[in-house]
């Protein structure tokens, strides 16, 4: 269950804390247990461990993303779109990006510019 896993991912960190799995996949469950703070803690270290955009675009891409739609949830729609343009210039290719940066503009009641998104 979600709380095991957290749990199991908080003790791997505690044991390193630059363990990057545990750091995104706790990121990924905080949410949901509405611990965002963390979450945007865990991202944020978590892309400290990959680089920006050097050493691997995509996966810098895909952790961005989850940084911006953490920040479209909770509503900080222009901190969303600024973040996923990074991902978008670390890697055109990953998915998740398009996804966040749709759900963003929607949120934002800018349709046109989220199906952009969404094709």
């Amino acid at each position: 269950n979600k709380e095991d896993a957290l749990e199991n991912f908080q003790l791997a960190l505690q044991a390193n804390a630059t363990d990057l799995e545990a750091l995104l996949g706790a990121a990924d469950l905080l949410p949901d247990f509405n611990i965002l703070a963390t979450a945007e803690e865990y991202y944020k270290g978590a892309l400290d461990l990959v680089g920006e955009c050097g050493r691997n675009g995509s996966a810098a891409a895909e952790i961005l993303s989850k940084l911006g739609g953490l920040y479209s949830r909770i509503g900080e729609h222009e901190k969303a779109l600024s973040v996923l343009n990074r991902a978008f210039v670390c890697s055109k290719t990953t998915a998740l990006p398009y996804y966040h940066m749709g759900n963003a503009y929607l949120a934002r009641g800018e349709y046109s510019s989220a199906l952009e998104f969404f094709r």
